[in-house]
């Protein structure tokens, strides 16, 4: 491991553990927690973690108004644990979150498997974007 920057070493963590727990603060000062799964099929230096959202979602409503936040995710195979602080930002750009979308892995949640043959484009549905 000693060669890898701390981008390599963050996406040997996170790349299969299939939830991160993302925490917000509501405007009453109170923080929430939700399980979100990254999009992202990579990580290096000019990387986003990227999620979808729903629109009319906590994290949707409240990140525009505080945009701190943390993700923490655990790996407890390998017992690897990382929790990451920073901001975030909600994206309406359709071309990325065609670019991010598993059409099984979002379909498989809301559609029985006889719906999944075609890319569902939900407009409740938001990318947010977290750290730089």
């Amino acid at each position: 491991m000693g060669n890898e920057n701390a981008y390599d070493k963050l996406w040997k963590i996170i790349q299969d553990t299939k939830f991160g727990m993302l925490t917000h603060r509501h405007g009453d000062g109170h923080l929430h927690s939700q399980p979100l799964t990254t999009q992202n099929k990579a990580l290096d230096e000019d990387s986003l973690l990227c999620f979808f959202v729903a629109r009319d979602g906590d994290i949707a409503r409240h990140v525009p108004t505080d945009a701190n936040v943390n993700i923490a995710y655990a790996n407890v195979h390998d017992d690897d644990y990382v929790s990451i602080s920073g901001t975030a930002t909600i994206s309406e750009d359709q071309a990325k979150k065609d670019e991010l979308l598993d059409v099984n892995a979002l379909s498989a949640y809301r559609y029985p498997a006889s719906k999944r043959l075609s890319r569902p484009r939900s407009p409740q549905h938001r990318c947010a974007e977290c750290w730089r």
